[in-house]
């Protein structure tokens, strides 16, 4: 005499379940000052990696004159969508801020 059971064989085996996921979308406040270390040219983000930022919904604040040293305008991060600012104090208030470390400069004497 077997167990009787209300539920079919199907119901008994694992099922897939698919949750729904909530897609939490916070805005990003980047800061991008302009390098003051010595002969640093870099720059963090480029035009395009600011188009792609501010596509996403991400804010995106340029130092101007950030981007000269690798050749990039401020008319192009303009053009991407960045904010522009004459105040270095405007990039650094943001809740992020992109910065190159130094290149190490290694001086051997003999």
């Amino acid at each position: 005499m077997g167990s009787i059971s209300p539920f079919t064989k199907e119901q008994l085996m694992p099922q897939t379940e698919m949750l729904e996921i909530k897609k939490q979308k916070g805005e990003l406040f980047i800061g991008l000052p302009k390098e003051t270390h010595f002969e640093e040219k870099r720059i963090s983000l480029t035009p395009d990696a600011v188009a792609a930022l501010v596509a996403h919904g991400h804010r995106i604040v340029v130092e101007t004159g950030a981007g000269d040293g690798a050749n990039y305008s401020d008319k192009e991060y303009s053009d991407a969508g960045a904010k522009i600012s004459y105040d270095v104090k405007e990039a650094f208030a943001c809740n992020i801020v992109l910065k190159v470390e130094p290149r190490l400069l290694l001086v051997i004497l003999f």
